[in-house]
Formats: C-alpha cells, structure tokens, sequence
C-alpha cells in the first residue's frame, strides 16, 4: 500500500516538527530535572545551578555550586560523535575569568563510568585547601594548581580506574605551620598493571622532593614513599628532623601505607 502524497509530507513535517523540538529544549528544564533527581539519591552530592541558558546542547549556566564549591560561568557543547562509542559526551568550559577556571571532554559510558580527555583545569592552593577534610595542625598554602588530564575513567563508585596526566604546583609556598618556598611541584600521573601511581619531583625552592604514591583502585590500597630534604631553609630543616634521623644523602623518608575506605 502506497501512501498519498499529503501524507508523506504530514509525516515529513511533523518529524521535523519533532526534531526542532528536542534540539530547541531549554537547558533549564534539563537541568532542572536532573538537580531534582539527584536530590533522591542517597549520599548524592549537593548541586545548586544558577542561571541556566540556551538549548540544552549548548548551554550555559552562570553559577553551579556542588557541595559547596563554586564555579562558573560554565558552557557545554553536546559531543554526538561520543554515540559512536556507546557514550554521552559534553565538551565543557569554565570561563578564563573564573577560578577554578578549565576546559575538557567528559562523556558517560552505559554502565555509569565516566569518561575524561583533554581536561586542563587551573584553581588555587586555597580553594583546594579548603575542600580537603580537616587536617590536624591548621595549613596555609598559596600558589597555583594546575591539573592536565590526557586521559582518566572514573568508575560508577567514583573511584578512579585509569589516569594519565600531569599535576603542577606552581609558585608553591607554605605560610602555615612553617613558612617555606617550595616553588614548583610537579606530579606525574599515571596507569600501571598495578594500579594508579603519581610520580614527585621538585623543579626548585626550599623542599628537595621525590618519590611516588601508589593507589590500587580495586582494593583501595595505597602506599606513600617519599625522600625530603630542606635546602637552604633552617625552618623546614628542624621540622624534617622530627621524622628521624636522615639517610646518607641527607634525605628523610617517609613511606606510609594502608587502606582508603571504598564507597
């Protein structure tokens, strides 16, 4: 059975119809739906989102506040070349007047596990310190974090199943407990048979730095071993020397290990 020729194009304008329609959906209403959803899960992470604009595959929002960290403004672009794979991706942006302030790739796999690629991102000692738990002896640090993430899958349970990147620390300084000039820290990330490890070095100031810390997502295992010695730093010499006597380099090692709490 043929159909008229009325019909083919009913059929034609209402699925245009239908495809202006899901392409011009407000971010807002998405947003919307999505913040009110999170709120019924158990332990799910406080999300507040101010100012939502555009359709919902290239919008904006001034102000997202996610358990009590602020951002923004923030754009995302809707990644359909992501489908290919299974994924929904977003490329996000945090504007340059912004800090924390960065850009990247993030997509969500069928099972959960999410998807990072190309991520820069750049915020302050300050704004990292002030999300960290409550440390024994009060730390005040400036400078500048930034984080390059070539690649990283983080699993349904949050924890992390592969990184590759880079961390720097740069005009690192410490003002509390002990004022000392670290300058420039930098972390290798990155996945091995074993697991997640960051490699740490110096690239100047008063702290002589190297080692790794390693972290078995499956088990939650980790293990820190450090080498430290205070260059030029009479300070941070006599705190070093609470750990101990150094080795024969003049360096003392702090290695640590144990269990992180899995979700």
């Amino acid at each position: 059975m043929r159909l008229k020729p009325w019909l083919k194009w009913l059929a034609a304008g209402a699925a245009l119809y239908l495809l202006l329609l899901f392409l011009t959906l407000p971010a807002a209403r998405l947003t919307g739906h999505l913040t009110a959803r999170l709120a019924e899960l158990p332990q799910a992470p406080a999300l507040r989102l101010q100012g939502v604009s555009g359709p919902w595959w290239h919008g904006r929002v001034e102000r997202l506040q996610l358990e009590g960290f602020v951002l923004g403004p923030l754009q995302w672009r809707w990644r359909p070349t992501a489908l290919l794979r299974g994924r929904f991706g977003l490329s996000l942006e945090l504007e340059a007047a912004s800090v924390p302030a960065g850009r990247g790739r993030l997509a969500v796999g069928p099972g959960g596990s999410l998807y990072i690629d190309a991520l820069d991102l750049e915020l302050t000692a300050a704004q990292l310190l002030q999300r960290l738990p409550a440390l024994p002896v009060p730390v005040q640090a400036s400078g500048r974090l930034s984080l390059e993430l070539t690649r990283a899958v983080v699993g349904p349970d949050g924890l992390p199943r592969e990184l590759q990147g880079q961390l720097q620390w740069r005009e690192a300084g410490l003002q509390s407990p002990l004022a000392a000039r670290l300058e420039h820290l930098v972390a290798e990330l990155a996945s091995e048979e074993a697991g997640l490890v960051a490699r740490l070095s110096d690239r100047g100031g008063d702290l002589d730095l190297g080692g790794e810390a390693r972290l078995d997502p499956a088990s939650g295992r980790y293990r820190l071993d450090l080498q430290l010695r205070a260059r030029d730093n009479p300070e941070l010499r006599d705190s070093l020397a609470l750990m101990g006597r150094p080795d024969a380099r003049g360096y003392h090692n702090l290695r640590q290990s144990g269990r992180l709490p899995l979700p």
